[in-house]
Formats: structure tokens, C-alpha cells, sequence
């Protein structure tokens, strides 16, 4: 299990780091044409691709431990989360965007995605924040 919290600790903190450069980006009053707007934007983007990532991986080591399950892959986990009832079918429609999302930003850039994305992140840490509170007050 010590594995397992190490990797709900590292997901903590990896989001509330992209809680602070969601804290940056709305409250940015600078116009999205300037340097400085991109370089909050791309921030939120790196950060969520980086959360993600942990994000899933805790789920993967969540099934694993608690569950006996063994998965590879992030759309994996989240269609063995939803068959373990441990997100609901509207937050595995959203998670598997998501999942969709991270992968858009980290194989293909384009300014007009970078900016539709980094606009819906601030649903997706909701939601990852809210699953990843729910999953850890039953590992602690």
C-alpha cells in the first residue's frame, strides 16, 4: 500500500500545482495576445498533460491493490473503474475526453486547440481532483 500512497501524494501535489497556474490563467487580465498569456497557457496544458498521466497511473495502482485488476493502458483504466463502480458513466464519458485531450496536446500542436483545451481544464482538475479524493480517503 505504500506504493499506492506514494502515488496519490505525487498526484496531490501535481494538481494543486496545476491548481496554481489555473489560479494564474483566470485570473490573467492580460489580452490573449500577448507572450505572457501563451506562456500561462502552455503552463496549464504541460501541467495538465503531467496530471493525467499521474492521474492514471494511481488508478492502474488502485485497481492493482485494492482490486486485483491489472491494466495497461488510460482508457483501460477508466472502463475497469466504471465496471468496479468506482466513477460514474457521465465521469467516465468526461475522463475518456480527457484522456483524448492529454493526448491532443502532447502529439499535435495547434494554437487554436492549445487554447479550446487549456479552457476545459478547469473541468477536468475538478473532476480529477474529485475522483482522486474519493479513491484516497479509502487507501488511507
Amino acid at each position: 500500500m505504500g506504493e499506492l500512497n506514494s502515488r496519490f501524494i505525487s498526484l496531490t501535489m501535481a494538481l494543486d500545482r496545476l491548481d496554481e497556474s489555473l489560479g494564474s490563467f483566470k485570473n490573467n487580465k492580460i489580452s490573449q495576445n500577448t507572450l505572457l498569456y501563451s506562456q500561462i497557457r502552455d503552463s496549464v496544458i504541460k501541467r495538465f498533460e503531467f496530471c493525467v498521466d499521474i492521474f492514471w497511473k494511481c488508478l492502474k495502482d488502485y485497481l492493482s491493490k485494492k482490486h486485483g485488476i491489472s491494466v495497461a493502458s488510460p482508457k483501460s483504466s477508466l472502463k475497469e473503474c466504471l465496471a468496479q463502480k468506482l466513477i460514474s458513466s457521465s465521469e467516465f464519458i468526461y475522463l475518456d475526453k480527457m484522456i483524448d485531450d492529454r493526448n491532443n496536446t502532447s502529439h499535435c500542436y495547434d494554437e487554436l486547440l492549445s487554447e479550446k483545451i487549456a479552457q476545459k481544464v478547469f473541468e477536468y482538475f475538478k473532476l480529477m481532483k474529485s475522483v482522486e479524493q474519493r479513491l484516497n480517503k479509502s487507501i488511507s
